[in-house]
């Protein structure tokens, strides 16, 4: 059974715009982010809402509703259990702030045909009174029936020689089950160690987003002064799965600058030196 159905699905769904619904930005949604991502900043703590730091992977929050509403699209034929987030891009155009107001709206942007599978590119818009403040792009990987999970266990050659700082983090044992809270992403892979068996993995994962939040404290702490208004884009190709129990190591290394912001290469291997992130690269202002 392929991918789409019928064949003229993809033309369809290229030309369709989702909707999803409207979110007032919370205050305990925040602090339930931040702790669920091992981000123990003061500014996520604050009291006063209006002082409330807001952690930069958090509007992907925001995704998980209408990439349902997508891929059960009937239009579509995808065994969810055979999907995995592939890359991730995203860009900060406008802080969020608590009690805003703001709204999703989702397209396909391409469909690749692989022998291993389908390639398929999501842009999320979040828009608050009509003006667009963060965007993404996200690639996900449909393994077709007859290929299982083959996670890549060779030796890492690092990307980034000579870095500027290494920052080490451990992955808790329930870290995929506060991440899914937190984020609104149920997938069972992350949540059940028989079903991530089942489609052949060793246990259950840890979210790719969860492993990119990690990366973006990084970033901030090391070239943003620990304020993550300053992320203003990050990029990474989900590599490896990341499981329960691992140590992720971020490594970074600023390869452009000028007085308007600082570019940053980084990557993630865990304690085996496999890389788990690659092709890392986000942007810091000023």
């Amino acid at each position: 059974m392929g991918l789409f159905q019928p064949t003229t699905a993809p033309v369809a769904l290229l030309k369709k715009t989702f909707h999803g619904d409207a979110f007032v930005v919370m205050a305990s949604q925040i602090r339930a982010f931040a702790a669920a991502t091992n981000d123990c900043g003061p500014g996520y703590q604050a009291m006063d809402p209006a002082e409330l730091e807001i952690p930069a992977i958090f509007p992907v929050r925001y995704h998980i509703g209408l990439a349902k509403q997508f891929l059960t699209e009937p239009l579509l034929s995808i065994d969810l259990l055979r999907l995995v987030h592939g890359e991730q891009e995203m860009t900060m155009i406008h802080p969020l702030r608590v009690g805003d107001i703001v709204t999703p709206k989702l397209n396909l942007v391409s469909v690749e045909e692989k022998e291993a599978g389908t390639l398929l590119s999501l842009r999320y818009r979040l828009f608050r009174e009509g003006v667009l403040v963060h965007e993404t792009l996200s690639r996900y990987f449909v393994r077709a029936p007859d290929r299982p999970a083959t996670p890549n266990t060779m030796k890492h050659e690092p990307e980034i020689t000579a870095p500027d700082t290494e920052v080490t983090i451990a992955v808790r044992d329930d870290q995929s089950i506060d991440y899914a809270a937190a984020s609104l992403d149920h997938n069972p892979i992350h949540l059940d160690d028989a079903v991530a068996q089942a489609v052949g993995f060793k246990s259950k994962l840890l979210h790719g987003l969860c492993t990119l939040a990690f990366a973006s404290q990084a970033l901030i702490a090391t070239y943003g002064g620990g304020d993550p208004k300053r992320l203003h884009s990050i990029r990474a190709r989900f590599a490896k799965p990341v499981f329960m129990g691992e140590r992720l190591v971020t490594r970074l290394k600023s390869i452009r600058e000028d007085a308007a912001k600082k570019t940053i290469k980084f990557e993630m291997v865990n304690q085996d030196q496999i890389p788990v992130l690659t092709h890392g690269l986000a942007v810091i202002t000023a």
